[in-house]
């Protein structure tokens, strides 16, 4: 609203004002019951900005001037009267806003808390001291201070808590009475002011007044109760109003209750009847007001949740720790158009989940009952149900909290099934290329292969030829020592031929506990014949004792004969009395397997370069090798990397973590079986 407008209005509020707090006053008192203008200025302070403050003030002193004057007040009355109603507004407006920054909002509690500290107990209070002593200073209808101050204080308490919460919400609320617009809102609303201006009729406008009919006035209060229930803080505030105006309308024409007893105390009673009323209708409507909002915000947020986990296929649980209740909630599959939500046990949902994944996810949980403070794990479950459950992955979180003196653990879980056929399909890809790798290397190999099987068969024939002449000879007694000799030559073909077959076969990654040191020992027997026939001499440190790591035999001998037969190239054009290859393992300190492949050649250009796919420095190479070795390694949690000796030539690094628990095995041997 332009501050054109809004200063005009407020002229005119004010003006309006001034003659209904005469129009209230008895003849009794200096003041007014109920004195609207101090309320209508706060209420225009609070809705403007500071700067506008001058503005609106400057405004209402023409407006206070002639509705005063009209009603034959004392000049200097009406000037002072018109200082402490300004101090009132601005003591109020300056305290809220200061600590607000904003007007107050009648549907939170902390901003009426705000607003009564504020504009009741600090602008009132301390306002009506100034503008009793001016009354006392002119001496225009004065009794004693005490008198003056406690009607002034009384009147302004009761209009700043019936008409300014109606202007301020009625401006926030674009008009509105009620929390919702609908036909029978406002049949409710007839129905409500009906009654309750029925009941005020009945109890302030009684012609001839009991004073012992003091219990009359409470005939009111649950139609303000349902008011309050019913309506917002301005239907509140308009109710209040309704039973004020027949309150000090009937008592000062005689009538009501609070006319049977001394006019001065029927005053105090009244305004002090109506106060009370006023502010405990308030707290009581903003509370509700402030737990409905609490209750909407409550809905939406979790419409919203559910539409995300139902979204990201995601559900959530709520164990209750060492117990074996477990709530379970599954929006990903939805029924009949509502979440899916059920009550199960530990006993019930470890049944369901898949027999090989069932001691890690046990582990899991006994964990955070052995007083871990977070869950992940990751699990199949197999088998439908007649809650729409379907076979698959599963991965869990979640983390404990302390509630009601107990230990919850509260958690989501999401369906991976999508994620870990990608998995296994991308497995399955890594399998093949890592096949294709083997077969290429040992076609590199494959002369040196060949010289390292005709030793065994060139013994083999030798050794038959001899057995056959002392045969002729009938020396019969040699024939043993020629076959012990023709069954070691076999078995070292037969060796060889395994070796060969392993890194020919296809198929999945198949983990299990494995030798570094035996490894490699194998590695090196099948590229012996190679690297005699490059000149290479081999060094092996091998450190005594290593733990088993959890692995895929084949696929680390192929990283390992990968790493040595680029060592080997990259000693090409060395001497042969300088092609020297260092291959050790060790135990880190961390706790890791650590394998070394050194050589000494002309060293690594780029370090970091030569991971990436179809980078090579051969002149024959495709750039796969170093690629695949380093997928193969994150595969099983480990780590490769390469560096250049300090002196000659470069070293391959391989870190391989010990992989002790079942849930770790699991997870390094990947995905071997896709999600179903």
């Amino acid at each position: 609203m332009p501050i054109a407008i809004g200063a005009l209005l407020l002229a005119v509020s004010y003006f309006l004002g001034v003659h209904a707090g005469f129009a209230l006053t008895s003849d009794h008192a200096p003041v007014a019951l109920l004195w609207p203008p101090n309320a209508v200025l706060l209420s225009a302070l609070l809705l403007s900005p500071k700067r506008a403050w001058p503005i609106l003030i400057a405004v209402t002193l023409p407006a206070h001037l002639l509705a005063e004057m009209s009603a034959q007040v004392p000049m200097s009355m009406v000037l002072l009267w018109f200082v402490s109603n300004v101090t009132e507004a601005l003591i109020g407006a300056f305290v809220i806003r200061g600590y607000l920054h904003r007007a107050p909002q009648f549907d939170r509690f902390h901003d009426l808390i705000v607003f009564l500290i504020g504009a009741v107990l600090l602008g009132a209070v301390l306002s009506s001291f100034l503008d009793t002593a001016f009354v006392a200073a002119i001496g225009w209808r004065y009794s004693d201070f005490w008198t003056v101050y406690r009607t002034r204080l009384l009147s302004n308490v009761l209009a700043t808590l019936t008409l300014a919460p109606l202007i301020l919400h009625l401006a926030q609320a674009g008009g509105r009475f009620t929390r919702r617009r609908g036909v029978r809102d406002q049949i409710e609303i007839a129905v409500l002011l009906i009654g309750l201006w029925g009941a005020c009729a009945l109890v302030f406008l009684q012609p001839h007044p009991d004073a012992n009919d003091f219990m009359r006035p409470y005939m009111i209060l649950p139609l303000l109760v349902w008011a309050a229930m019913r309506l917002s803080v301005s239907g509140l505030c308009l109710c209040m109003l309704s039973v004020a105006a027949f309150a000090i309308s009937g008592l000062l024409d005689g009538r009501g209750p609070f006319a049977a007893s001394d006019p001065a105390a029927g005053v105090v009673g009244l305004q002090l009847f109506l106060i009370i009323s006023a502010v405990s209708l308030l707290l009581h409507c903003v509370s509700l007001g402030e737990l409905r909002n609490a209750q909407q915000v409550a809905v939406q947020h979790g419409e919203r949740l559910q539409l995300a986990l139902s979204a990201a296929r995601m559900g959530i649980w709520d164990w209750e720790v060492g117990s074996q209740r477990l709530m379970w909630s599954n929006p990903a599959y939805n029924l009949a158009g509502q979440a899916l939500q059920y009550e199960t046990s530990m006993t019930r949902m470890l049944e369901r989940i898949h027999p090989d994944d069932r001691a890690a996810v046990s582990a899991a949980f006994a964990d955070v009952a052995n007083g871990a403070d977070h869950l992940e794990v990751e699990f199949r479950w197999s088998g439908a149900d007649d809650r729409g459950s379907d076979s698959g992955w599963a991965s869990a979180i979640g983390k404990v909290s302390e509630r009601d003196g107990g230990r919850r653990l509260l958690g989501v879980h999401v369906n991976v099934s999508e994620r870990k056929n990608q998995e296994f399909q991308v497995q399955q890809q890594l399998n093949q290329i890592s096949h294709l790798s083997r077969v290429a290397m040992l076609g590199e190999l494959s002369g040196a292969l060949a010289h390292e099987l005709s030793q065994p068969l060139t013994a083999i024939l030798a050794n038959a030829q001899a057995a056959r002449r002392w045969l002729q000879q009938g020396a019969v007694g040699e024939i043993h020592e020629v076959v012990d000799d023709i069954i070691a030559e076999n078995k070292r073909a037969s060796e060889v031929i395994r070796r060969l077959r392993a890194l020919f076969a296809r198929g999945t990654a198949d983990s299990g506990p494995v030798d570094v040191n035996e490894c490699v020992r194998d590695v090196l027997s099948l590229a012996h014949s190679d690297l005699v026939a490059r000149n290479i001499m081999a060094e092996v440190r091998l450190a005594a004792n290593l733990p088993d790591v959890w692995a895929d035999r084949i696929q680390l001998q192929q990283v390992l004969l990968n790493l040595i037969l680029n060592a080997c190239d990259a000693m090409r054009e060395n001497n042969p009395g300088e092609r020297y290859l260092r291959i050790s393992t060790r135990l880190t300190e961390e706790g890791e397997i650590g394998i070394e492949v050194c050589d000494r050649g002309t060293g690594i250009g780029d370090l970091e370069k030569i991971f990436e796919p179809f980078y090579t420095t051969k002149q024959h190479g495709l750039g796969l090798g170093l690629a695949i070795c380093q997928t193969i390694v994150g595969a099983h949690r480990g780590r490769l990397w390469a560096s250049n000796n300090s002196d000659r030539g470069a070293t391959i690094h391989i870190i391989l973590p010990l992989l002790t628990s079942i849930s770790d095995r699991r997870i390094a041997a990947g995905s071997d079986h896709p999600a179903t």
